[in-house]
């Protein structure tokens, strides 16, 4: 069965979420920018929700290769681990998100290329593995996010591994609330990209 917005709580304890969401006059080209600038100032963050959102902290130094013009765009968060304050549902937690080249968790380019399909950000979160995928529609792109609750992928063997104890549940509240918060924050950013990314594409 394809799922295209809605969330679950799998038989194993893990849980699913899916949204999808039409960005009118929003291109895969701002959203590559949008994922290496964001970072970057703690405003910046804030703004995609301000009522969600509280603070992004780039790790391990990366600072300079999301500015580095040297490196196309859709590839500078790739190694870049976020460290951020948001709300998915249950308060203010501090959350780190390692983004990583899709092809490390197993993504095969080819097909991507032959689906029409560009991704914009995928990462192993600490407890979750994350996708934001678009493809172009008249006026504008779609975008699918996906969120595995409790798994990751291993970058050698490209295969999923769980992050949580063996005996341990996700309850689907906690997707349910992620999935709500999801709509809200894309929603947001859908608005208020094409102008912020004509203002501010040159300055990092």
């Amino acid at each position: 069965m394809k799922t295209e917005v809605g969330y679950c709580q799998m038989p194993d304890g893990t849980a699913f979420m899916a949204n999808h969401l039409k960005m009118p006059n929003v291109t895969a080209e701002m959203l590559h920018w949008w994922f290496a600038w964001h970072g970057l100032e703690s405003m910046r963050y804030v703004i995609w929700n301000k009522d969600d959102h509280y603070d992004v902290v780039v790790k391990n130094g990366t600072e300079a290769q999301l500015k580095d013009q040297s490196i196309p765009m859709a590839e500078r968060i790739y190694g870049v681990s976020h460290t951020v304050t948001e709300d998915t549902g249950f308060g203010p937690e501090k959350i780190d998100i390692n983004f990583k080249n899709p092809v490390d968790l197993g993504y095969d380019p080819q097909l991507l290329a032959q689906s029409g399909s560009d991704i914009v950000a995928a990462a192993n979160g600490e407890t979750a593995l994350m996708l934001h995928v678009v493809r172009p529609v008249d006026g504008g792109i779609e975008l699918r996010s996906r969120f595995w609750l409790g798994w990751n992928v291993d970058l050698q063997t490209h295969e999923p591994v769980r992050v949580i104890p063996d005996d341990a549940k996700i309850d689907g509240e906690v997707a349910k609330r992620l999935g709500l918060h999801n709509i809200k924050e894309m929603t947001n950013l859908a608005q208020i990209l094409p102008s912020l990314y004509a203002e501010n594409k040159d300055k990092f």
